[in-house]
């Protein structure tokens, strides 16, 4: 599948289903954005973007919206 160019928000990228979610969306070409709360132990891959974010917290999510915006431009995937 070619995603080239598409922009994904991943939460809970940092592990798990996340990770794998953030791992195949990376090789089809998707810059993605991972959302976590702890983000310091990632290395995030030139086709990657790491932004702290605790998803329960509205005022968090608007923060890391503005700033994935900012960083990468409008997402048209977000995976919870």
């Amino acid at each position: 599948m070619n995603l080239d160019n598409q922009i994904a928000v991943i939460t809970g990228g940092a592990s798990g289903m996340g990770k794998a979610c953030v791992d195949a969306l990376s090789r089809c070409g998707v810059s993605v954005v991972i959302w976590d709360k702890v983000i310091e132990h990632l290395n995030p891959d030139k086709a990657q973007t790491a932004i702290a974010c605790d998803v329960s917290s509205e005022s968090e999510v608007e923060k890391a919206m503005q700033e994935t915006i900012n960083r990468v431009g409008v997402p048209r995937i977000v995976i919870n």
